[in-house]
């Protein structure tokens, strides 16, 4: 049996091939301005989903990506074609829960879970000048061990008989909540503080 390995996920060629080195980064190599968001996916599966998760931090001027539990390979073309290559410059680090944890602590980070059963909406719990903002994965939620890390939990209201969104959609209306209250005047925003 003949095995074909490709670099691209389409059946055609772009006519453009390069072979590059990926960054590897660590948590020492992140260094938070004073408001700061970080995005942190917890087993997340699914490359398309986590591409998208990467690209909506990067719209929306997050700091870094934290993967924990990582479930993906960061370098499939299906990952970096759904973050439009942000992938390749958003800082992103492969770490343990304790470890993402320990650093985000000694940065005095809000840690704020994205759970369907919160009963707290996104909108209306206070954000810190630092914010960790905790995603699940599609399967499982976020892993038992970030259980004592949160400081807040919240949920994305839903009607119409939907129960929860697509994690790279929640992801996306959270980062961007965040952002317009760290930055009002890039929304359009009234200052809140």
């Amino acid at each position: 049996v003949l095995f074909r390995s490709r670099i691209s996920d389409r059946d055609t060629s772009d006519g453009l091939a390069a072979i590059a080195m990926s960054r590897q980064w660590a948590l020492d190599d992140l260094s938070p301005g004073q408001r700061s968001v970080v995005l942190v996916l917890d087993g997340l599966e699914v490359m398309g989903n986590v591409g998208t998760a990467v690209r909506s931090a990067q719209a929306s001027g997050a700091d870094a990506v934290l993967l924990t539990n990582r479930r993906v390979r960061l370098t499939h073309p299906r990952l970096i074609h759904a973050s439009m290559a942000a992938s390749l410059t958003m800082p992103m680090v492969d770490c343990t829960v304790d470890d993402a944890a320990t650093w985000l602590a000694a940065r005095d980070y809000q840690v704020v879970h994205a759970d369907t059963d919160a009963p707290a909406s996104y909108k209306a719990i206070a954000y810190q000048d630092r914010v960790a903002l905790v995603l699940g994965s599609e399967r499982y939620g976020i892993h038992p061990d970030w259980s004592a890390q949160a400081h807040d939990a919240v949920s994305i209201p839903m009607s119409g008989g939907v129960d929860s969104l697509n994690v790279a959609n929640a992801a996306t209306i959270l980062l961007f909540e965040i952002a317009s209250r760290h930055r009002p005047a890039d929304f359009g925003a009234p200052d809140q503080g």
